[in-house]
């Protein structure tokens, strides 16, 4: 009976003395461990060496194009357009200097016819007049007469200067005949799109 209580009461201690002498055991039995070093991983890229230079770069978008320039043409002078070109239709281009539309050019033409001839008339008077101005200073050089005696009126002079004043006028008129003329013909000023179109074959304008 003494001898169970005995083993009873060491049991225990004989076990966990087994425990503690097998973990010193594990522990010096252990292998050493020796930390290793960081191994760096060299990363691969690819260069390529960059110059600059321009690029366009298409971007899709909506809107609304406003032109830098835009003009009503309107004619200068009274007329029957008797011409248009197709190029003003609306939407149809242009290029600077295409005809657009002409006007009827006949009583323009008959306006220069008249004003030449008027220009013929006032070239003939200018003629006699100067003529007649020089006759009368050989008549005045010829009496021996002074200077001082002479008047202006007895060698032409106003009629002649008349004359001279009614040729530049008649010169002057016909340049704006043919000016006149030349606005019968309307052309584009520069490149452009028509955007409207308001007149047509028979329309008189001015």
């Amino acid at each position: 009976m003494n001898d169970k209580i005995f083993f009873s009461r060491i049991y225990p201690v004989i076990i966990v003395g087994l425990g503690v002498l097998i973990c010193s055991l594990l522990i010096k039995c252990a292998p050493e461990v020796k930390p290793e070093g960081v191994k760096r991983v060299i990363p691969i890229i690819d260069a390529k060496t960059i110059q600059p230079q321009s690029i366009t770069i298409p971007i899709n978008s909506q809107g609304t194009i406003m032109p830098s320039t835009e003009s009503q043409l309107y004619p200068e002078i009274r007329g029957e357009v008797v011409e248009v070109s197709p190029q003003l239709n609306e939407g149809s281009s242009f290029k600077k200097g295409d005809i657009l539309l002409k006007i009827d050019s006949r009583d323009y033409e008959l306006d220069i016819k008249t004003a030449e001839a008027q220009l013929d008339r006032a070239k003939a008077a200018l003629i006699a007049q100067q003529e007649e101005a020089n006759f009368q200073r050989i008549q005045f050089e010829a009496s021996k007469e002074s200077e001082d005696s002479v008047s202006v009126l007895r060698l032409n002079l106003p009629q002649l200067k008349e004359a001279e004043s009614n040729v530049e006028a008649a010169q002057a008129n016909l340049e704006k005949f043919k000016r006149n003329l030349e606005k019968t013909t309307i052309k584009a000023p520069y490149d452009g799109l028509v955007r409207k179109k308001n007149v047509d074959r028979g329309t008189v304008i001015g």
